[in-house]
């Protein structure tokens, strides 16, 4: 860069060379790639619940029987 160039700011040249990059993400079923940047893992639907991927947070009939004040 020289030293005509304004700090923060990109040289029309550097400005022309910049592309646009697309990737895919890699799948994989094993946990121990779970983590690594561009790895998406898959797991059934028992491992997540064990993962403790999804917390039940329904209410339940008797708790809507116990929290009635009547009205």
């Amino acid at each position: 860069m020289s030293d005509d160039t304004p700090t923060g700011m990109i040289p029309t040249r550097a400005a022309r060379t910049i592309t646009r990059i697309e990737s895919k993400p890699l799948i994989s079923r094993d946990l121990a790639d779970f983590g690594l940047p561009g790895v998406w893992v898959e797991v059934d639907p028992d491992e997540s619940e064990q993962m403790g991927a999804f917390e039940e947070t329904a209410v339940s009939a008797s708790d809507v029987e116990e929290a009635d004040d009547g009205n």
